[in-house]
């Protein structure tokens, strides 16, 4: 659903609209603080109705990638799914709150200063903690191959959403990519990674596997996959 509600190519101007609303919190009277997050929540719920309007029930059917939308999963704590109106609100609360406490010291200038962006500051740090957590690997290693070291190859046929998985959770080599279906394995490669369609046993994924290669993980369908691991590997797991 990425293609119908992220924002990717404002990012870029997200800083400078930060900027410019410290700004207005920080140095204007209650009346300009209040006409600003008015036409900001303005702005908010019109592009959220357009969003919605333009993707339609692609919203909800669509498959939802949770590093697109790190902010609003952030506001929602919801990872598996968007939810535009849960995240809107959280948003207006804190422009709510950003806008009292503002209003509240307008007479004390360099306190306000000083409060506005100390309180910025703890939102940014507090999204940087929980979003990291989110991102971090399970205990186990969830995810990814089972043997964490040598080589690994990737099959060509592998859904990209799992090689994209793959490839931040490996730190320990570089994936290599080749086609499982009739190259050779690639020199130093201990982990084989096959596509695991539907229906399909794990250990009948690799049929051209070189002799003695078994399978030791897999995450299951709709983007299945399977880990084949070399025997010389192996050994030292015994």
């Amino acid at each position: 659903m990425g293609n119908y509600a992220y924002g990717r190519y404002l990012s870029c101007v997200a800083i400078a609209w930060a900027l410019a609303g410290l700004a207005v919190l920080a140095r204007r009277g209650r009346r300009t603080i209040a006409a600003g997050a008015g036409g900001a929540l303005a702005l908010l719920a019109g592009t959220g109705a357009v969003a919605a309007l333009y993707a339609g029930d692609r919203l909800r059917r669509y498959n939802f990638i949770a590093f697109d939308f790190p902010e609003t999963s952030f506001l929602t704590g919801r990872y598996d799914a968007l939810d535009m109106a849960g995240a809107s609100a959280a948003a207006a609360g804190l422009l709510l709150c950003f806008v009292l406490a503002a209003g509240a010291l307008a007479h004390l200038h360099r306190l306000r200063v000083t409060l506005v962006a100390a309180a910025v500051m703890a939102v940014n740090v507090l999204f940087t903690v929980v979003v990291a957590q989110q991102s971090s690997v399970p205990s186990g290693g969830g995810g990814i191959p089972p043997l964490q070291r040598g080589g690994v190859a990737l099959d060509r046929e592998v859904d990209w959403t799992v090689r994209l998985w793959m490839t931040y959770r490996i730190p320990w080599t570089r994936i290599e990519r080749f086609d499982a279906g009739g190259a050779a394995v690639p020199p130093g490669t201990c982990t084989v990674v096959v596509p695991l369609p539907e229906g399909v046993r794990p250990a009948d994924t690799w049929q051209a596997r070189p002799e003695g290669w078994a399978p030791v993980g897999s995450g299951g369908p709709p983007r299945g996959w399977v880990a084949w691991s070399a025997p010389s590997c192996l050994k030292g797991d015994g």
